[in-house]
């Protein structure tokens, strides 16, 4: 049989969780769906992050006035709305990839959701800046908060990605 690969009481066992037709599946599918479930977890701070953890400048009061006086967004606004997006995808992909536990579903939406991680990085910097001003609330906390917690989701889809997984036959 190949490497790693053992007989067990008339069954393969490729590692140590139960699997179809009598086959053990690795722990690095399941060490994969975990670090694909931490990852959701992030998807979801990202997506609540600029509405209750660190507000942007509208959920503070800040807006800036029109020509003609009337009271209008701030530019973090779009930011704010585009990281609820980013962020329900990065958890619904991940945790569909979790739930289908199988290697090719554990890689593709790993790598979704790599993906999702650096566009959440460049969100608040390149896609949809955040203000000018250095004293406004999305500089200080959304910002950070944003680009930090898309290098979390980006690390731990790179990691579940690197993962040794057995391939079944």
């Amino acid at each position: 049989m190949g490497q790693g690969v053992k007989e067990e009481g008339g069954g393969q066992v490729v590692g140590g969780l139960q699997g179809e037709g009598g086959r053990r599946m690795g722990q690095g599918v399941k060490a994969a769906r975990g670090l694909l479930g931490s990852a959701a977890l992030v998807g979801v701070f990202i997506a609540v992050a600029p509405r209750y953890v660190f507000p942007v400048c509208e959920f503070e009061g800040f807006f800036r006035t029109g020509p003609s006086g009337e009271q209008l967004f701030m530019r973090c606004h779009q930011t704010a709305v585009l990281a609820v997006w980013f962020g329900a995808l990065i958890a619904a992909v991940c945790v569909l990839g979790a739930l289908l536990g199988t290697v090719a579903a554990i890689r593709a939406c790993a790598v979704l959701a790599l993906a999702g991680g650096v566009a959440t990085i460049a969100l608040p910097i390149w896609i949809a800046p955040v203000c000018k001003t250095v004293s406004m609330p999305c500089v200080a906390g959304t910002w950070p908060a944003l680009v930090l917690a898309g290098a979390l989701t980006a690390v731990l889809c790179a990691v579940a990605l690197g993962l040794k997984v057995p391939q079944r036959r």
